[in-house]
């Protein structure tokens, strides 16, 4: 029998890769022997690529979205391979529709999710989510939950006993709705000078917040400049 290979297309959405296939997926895979992975960046490459070298052993594994030439070329994958399998780790329709979210991903979505979002779903042997709720959404499919792994800095640990303790928000501004939400909270806290707090949606940072001299915010990253900042900080409270 041929080896068996996974190939991962990727169509950008680097943070989800990261946090389900290289941190849980990959690990599993290794331990069960399951193949060699081999990672396609979708948006640089032509479908008729893994058309030339998938064979009837082989696994492919994508998430969340796909440009619109791999996704249409997916009923043809799907017969080649032996198994393809879906990540989904966020509700498409209705992230389409929530209009605290910028508005061209939002318009980038709902696109996505009419056109080319069924064809992900049909043409996939196993849908896996991130939480009870997507399960829940997308039950007719009997989806896997498979909780994401947590970027913990396995080289340092917050100091219990330091001086200040610090409180970080390290998402992106199209959570900053939710920040907003839990600002009344956070500025009582931050009445006290030994709590310092950071966020890293730089002057998208409520202004309520932004105000305190124990407040630093600091300019979004992109997701690997996010990791190597999160590889040398040390926080106490993520929000």
């Amino acid at each position: 029998m041929a080896s068996k290979k996974i190939y991962l297309l990727s169509d950008g959405c680097y943070p989800t890769e990261d946090l389900y296939f290289r941190s849980v997926v990959s690990a599993r895979l290794k331990k069960s022997k399951a193949g060699n992975s081999k990672y396609i960046n979708c948006k640089q490459t032509h479908p008729d690529y893994l058309k030339a070298r998938l064979t009837k052993n082989d696994i492919i594994i994508f998430f969340r979205t796909l440009p619109p030439s791999w996704a249409l070329s997916l009923p043809e994958l799907y017969e080649q391979a032996h198994k393809t399998i879906y990540v989904l780790d966020d509700d498409l329709r209705v992230a389409a529709n929530t209009p605290s979210l910028p508005e061209n991903y939002r318009e980038r979505i709902s696109h996505f999710a009419e056109h080319y979002h069924p064809l992900l779903l049909d043409y996939s042997d196993k849908l896996v989510v991130s939480s009870k709720y997507l399960a829940g959404q997308y039950a007719d499919y009997s989806p896997s939950l498979l909780p994401p792994s947590l970027l913990i800095n396995e080289q340092k640990s917050s100091d219990p006993n330091a001086k200040k303790k610090w409180i970080c928000y390290h998402a992106t501004r199209s959570h900053q709705k939710d920040l907003e939400f839990v600002t009344p909270a956070l500025q009582k806290v931050l009445a006290s000078p030994s709590v310092a707090f950071e966020s890293l949606i730089g002057d998208s940072t409520p202004n309520e917040l932004s105000a305190y001299p124990n407040v630093t915010s600091r300019s979004p990253k992109s997701w690997r400049g996010f990791q190597r900042f999160q590889r040398v900080c040390v926080r106490h409270i993520g929000i």
